[in-house]
């Protein structure tokens, strides 16, 4: 259970693509998280790599008005962030117009279990329906068991599965 003054001195904001740089450790923080638990997923790019391709998509996304960075501080520093985008829903699914994404959902390790994840969750959902989306969608690792059980434990539910065929090695 989160501790209640934890909690309380979280401030979550919107920010700007100015802010990305300072989100490098919590990028960091999940690449390593993903190195545990996907080895069997598929090989990843060195760290370095990983994240300047992050931070461009990061910056392209917010070039425009369909993106959002949340930024979790406490004692004015970057604890956590969300990585949002809102587009259009679904052509086949009738779950309404329009989704948001949450591209990425990264809090540090010392802060997880502690509120900082559903306080960001929280504010995207505000998001959501301040930019008429009637839906929220997260990609999840199929081996990534707690980011799983959080977002079940967050009302969402197992949807689409994401098949991926690696060319180089055919």
């Amino acid at each position: 259970m989160c501790e209640p003054s934890r909690v309380a001195s979280v401030f979550i904001y919107r920010a700007g693509a100015r802010r990305i740089p300072e989100l490098e450790p919590l990028w960091r923080a999940l690449y390593d998280h993903h190195a545990e638990i996907g080895d069997s997923v598929a090989p990843m790019r060195d760290f370095g790599d990983s994240w300047r391709r992050r931070q461009a998509q990061y910056a392209a996304w917010l070039e425009g008005d369909d993106a959002v960075l949340l930024v979790a501080e406490r004692d004015r520093q970057p604890i956590g962030y969300a990585m949002l985008t809102v587009g259009d829903g679904p052509a086949t699914w009738d779950l309404g117009d329009r989704t948001l994404v949450i591209e990425t959902l990264a809090v540090a390790p010392e802060e997880r279990e502690a509120g900082v994840g559903h306080a960001l969750l929280a504010e995207a959902e505000r998001v959501a329906r301040e930019r008429a989306a009637d839906t929220m969608a997260v990609g999840v690792m199929h081996t990534n068991d707690d980011a799983r059980t959080f977002y079940e434990h967050e009302a969402f539910g197992l949807f689409y599965v994401e098949l991926v065929a690696d060319l180089r090695e055919q």
